[in-house]
This record gives structure tokens, C-alpha cells and sequence, in this order.
């Protein structure tokens, strides 16, 4: 959550500055990028802390 926050923190710096160099698409665009990235590394934690669920369960299974 805090690392969400952050992006837009630092996607508003990112527009403001754009808007002053009147470059606001290129901002626009490394925003998006940046929203996408983070998605991915959200879904792949998620994707991990699932496999170490699984992993505890067939420990827990053997023991």
C-alpha cells in the first residue's frame, strides 16, 4: 500500500514537472509503465505467497 501511494506521489511530481517542459504525454506514458510494472510485481509476490502456502500445507502433510 505504501509503495502505491509513493507511485502517485511520484507520478503527480512526475505530470507537474511534464506540464512545465510541456511534455505531458511522455509523462502520461512512464505513469503507466511504472503502474504496470508495479501490478506485476504485486501479482508475482502473490503468486509466491500462494507456492509457500501450498509448500507449509504438504510440510505439514509429511510431519
Amino acid at each position: 500500500m505504501e509503495s502505491m501511494i509513493l507511485l502517485q506521489f511520484l507520478s503527480s511530481l512526475c505530470l507537474i514537472t511534464s506540464a512545465h517542459d510541456k511534455d505531458i504525454n511522455t509523462a502520461g506514458s512512464t505513469v503507466l509503465k511504472n503502474s504496470s510494472a508495479l501490478a506485476i510485481r504485486n501479482k508475482t509476490l502473490q503468486n509466491n505467497y500462494t507456492a509457500l502456502i501450498g509448500n507449509n500445507v504438504a510440510v505439514l502433510k509429511n510431519s
